[in-house]
C-alpha cells in the first residue's frame, strides 16, 4: 500500500497519494493557490474554501486526492455503481460510487477514483503515472453508456 500525505485546514483533510498521481494538473489549474509544486508543503488547503477543495477533489482523474471532513464520523459506506472510461491516447479510467453515511445521520455519495495504465510504460503498474504522454501512446476511445 503507498503512502498517503495529509494536508488539513481544520475543516477538511486533502489526502493525497503520490504513487497514483498522473500530474495532469487539474488541482494545480483550477486551484493554483491550494496546489503549487514549487513550495513546501504543495498542497496548502487553508487557501481556498471547503466547497472549493471538494469541487477540485471531484476533478482529479487519477484518483490521487481525496477529502474528508474534519468534523464527521463515518458509520458506514455503500458501493455502488462503477464506471469505467477509456481515454484517447490515455489511461483507463475507473470511478466507483460510494454512499457515505456519518453519525449525525448525514448521507453523501463520494467517488472513489482509479486510472489504470495501458500504454505499459508506468514506473507504477497497474496505475498510471502520465508515461503514455511520454511516449506518444495512440488509442481510441471507448466510452459506453
Amino acid at each position: 500500500m503507498s503512502k498517503i500525505k495529509d494536508y488539513s485546514n481544520g475543516e477538511i483533510t486533502v489526502h493525497w497519494e503520490p504513487s497514483k498521481c498522473w500530474h495532469f494538473g487539474a488541482c494545480v489549474r483550477m486551484l493554483p493557490d491550494v496546489y503549487d509544486p514549487e513550495k513546501k508543503p504543495w498542497i496548502t488547503p487553508e487557501d481556498a474554501t471547503t466547497e472549493a477543495l471538494k469541487n477540485q477533489i471531484a476533478q482529479c482523474p487519477s484518483g490521487a486526492l481525496s477529502y474528508s471532513m474534519d468534523s464527521q464520523t463515518i458509520t458506514s459506506a455503500e458501493e455502488g455503481i462503477r464506471h469505467l472510461n477509456i481515454l484517447k491516447d490515455g489511461p483507463i479510467l475507473s470511478k466507483k460510487e460510494v454512499l457515505v453515511t456519518y453519525e449525525d445521520g448525514t448521507k453523501e455519495t463520494k467517488f472513489t477514483r482509479r486510472s489504470y495504465c495501458r500504454c505499459g510504460a508506468s514506473d507504477n503498474l497497474p496505475f498510471c503515472n502520465g508515461n503514455h504522454n511520454k511516449n506518444n501512446f495512440k488509442a481510441e476511445a471507448h466510452n459506453p453508456e
